[in-house]
């Protein structure tokens, strides 16, 4: 419970922060050269585990986001929806601290394309562990699209990525299973199956099954 209020804290810090720079540089809109902006947004999620096992559910979000030179961009967020409840052996999806590091690639008036990539965890000092139990990552990209000046509207793809501490905890578990099974099998005589079957593979982690979508919207200053 302290770390999440400290992370609140840390949040609230860094927007006042961001809003004092941005304030100083005059009032800012969305494509202004330095600018910082409030978000809210709401959508859907599903993740598969290595034993088929999938889950889905809505996700809603605030973020605040940074922008400079018309197209980097940095991105805190919070998810109070998405934090992990999952059973000790699951694998981490999602989380609902979230940092991300922007590149917009087409930085227009009107309509801007930017992908995104980022890592996730239950507070700021997991989000800043790359070995914490509770991290993921996440990439994609989305699309802002100016209603005015200062408010734009979103949509977001981003591909879910379960953390190292998990990928980790998923192989180890495999082998210690696959070492018992071959030494249960010798003791008794018979002949160990196929060496290797259900092992993790690279679609167990990276899959576009796993993602998350969502629709926005945010202000600029």
């Amino acid at each position: 419970m302290s770390d999440r209020k400290n992370s609140i804290r840390v949040c609230a810090a860094a927007a006042l922060l961001l809003a004092t720079i941005t304030s100083s540089v005059a009032m800012a809109d969305s494509t202004s050269l330095i600018t910082t902006g409030f978000g809210a947004g709401f959508g859907f999620s599903s993740h598969t585990q290595a034993n088929g096992v999938t889950t889905t559910g809505f996700s809603n979000e605030l973020s605040l986001r940074f922008k400079a030179l018309y197209i980097l961009g940095a991105e805190l967020a919070y998810s109070p929806t998405d934090g992990f409840t999952g059973a000790e052996s699951d694998m981490v999806f999602q989380n609902e601290l979230r940092f991300s590091g922007l590149l917009y690639f087409v930085p227009t008036p009107y309509v801007s394309a930017y992908a995104k990539v980022g890592i996730e965890g239950d507070s700021l000092k997991a989000v800043f562990t790359v070995l914490d139990p509770s991290n993921s990552y996440h990439g994609g990209g989305g699309l802002d699209v100016e209603i005015t000046d200062n408010i734009v509207v979103q949509v977001e793809f981003l591909v879910l990525v379960p953390g190292a501490h998990s990928i980790e905890q998923e192989v180890s578990t495999y082998i210690e299973e696959e070492t018992a099974r071959t030494q249960a099998a010798l003791k008794t005589g018979d002949v160990p199956g196929d060496v290797g079957a259900g092992a993790p593979e690279v679609s167990d982690f990276i899959n576009g099954s796993n993602y998350r979508f969502t629709i926005g919207a945010r202000y600029f200053f």
